[in-house]
């Protein structure tokens, strides 16, 4: 046994504070694979299929509100993690 006393305990620590954010489907390409979010502020952020979670197959369209979270990627901010709220 170990002299630790922390045996079979895991302890849970926050690294980074996540936000969620809601907004509109502004535009939608299914081809190519991604499209834009209207956020609240009136500025649009860009959001790639890969970001959406949810079923294989989901339908992402024009109006369609969504819950997401902002990151910072090498071409500046981006949606992920998104959730349809529809």
């Amino acid at each position: 046994q170990s002299g630790s006393g922390r045996r079979g305990r895991r302890e849970e620590v926050q690294t980074e504070l996540r936000i969620r954010h809601e907004g509109t489907v502004k535009w939608f390409n299914d081809d190519k694979g991604y499209g834009f979010i209207a956020q609240d502020d009136g500025s649009d952020l860009f959001m790639h299929m890969s970001s959406v979670l949810g079923p294989q197959g989901i339908e992402i369209y024009e109006g369609l509100p969504v819950e997401y979270e902002i990151e910072t990627a090498a071409r500046g901010q981006q949606a992920v993690y998104v959730v349809p709220l529809a």
